[in-house]
């Protein structure tokens, strides 16, 4: 027994849902497997759903369902102000499911995945954020230190001007800068110490 059918066996009160569930989504060019003790499927290597069996119910995860068109108003975030993208689908009885909308989801999950990953208005406007304004003062008097700091990437960058930021008094702020300095020059990022 595969371990997907295995995991649907063990969970004998929703078998029969789960088994629906599994037969709908196999009709699409999904990638079964088993993730974190899960049925998990995938496309383009990208996770895009998962289904469980709970005491109360059984459910799928569509893990970017913040982008589905979910006129119906099915999907949950579970999570409110925690989770931002996967959106839950409660069965509290096998009649709940909807089969059409389910497969309308499922050809909406497989565009998604063949687009790639979409960057959210958050994760835009964290790129495109100015550095601290006493490193960009510090980068400005010295052409060799806003040369070695332009070498990092700019996840290293964007660490280094929020260690300052985070600072709330200034005096704090100066000596964070005088350290970052000496990393910048040293060509050392501030978290490097903590990653092998």
């Amino acid at each position: 027994m595969d371990p997907v059918s295995s995991y649907i066996a063990s969970h004998t009160v929703w078998k029969t849902g789960l088994e629906q569930l599994r037969t709908v989504i196999l009709e699409f060019p999904f990638e079964e497997h088993i993730k974190w003790n899960i049925p998990v499927y995938m496309a383009n290597g990208r996770n895009c759903l998962g289904m469980a069996a709970f005491k109360h119910h059984f459910s799928l995860w569509f893990y970017e369902g913040h982008r589905l068109q979910d006129a119906s108003g099915v999907l949950e975030n579970t999570q409110q102000g925690k989770t931002k993208y996967l959106r839950q689908w409660k069965f509290r009885d096998i009649s709940e499911m909807d089969t059409e909308q389910l497969r309308k989801f499922l050809r909406e999950t497989l565009e998604f995945a063949d687009e790639g990953p979409q960057a959210s208005a958050e994760n835009r406007d964290r790129h495109t954020e100015e550095n601290a304004p006493l490193l960009e003062d510090a980068l400005a008097q010295s052409p060799v230190l806003r040369k070695a700091f332009e070498a990092f990437p700019l996840y290293k960058q964007k660490e280094f001007s929020s260690y300052i930021n985070e600072a709330r008094r200034d005096t704090t702020k100066l000596k964070r800068l005088e350290r970052i300095k000496e990393l910048i020059e040293n060509g050392e990022g501030l978290n490097d110490k903590y990653r092998s």
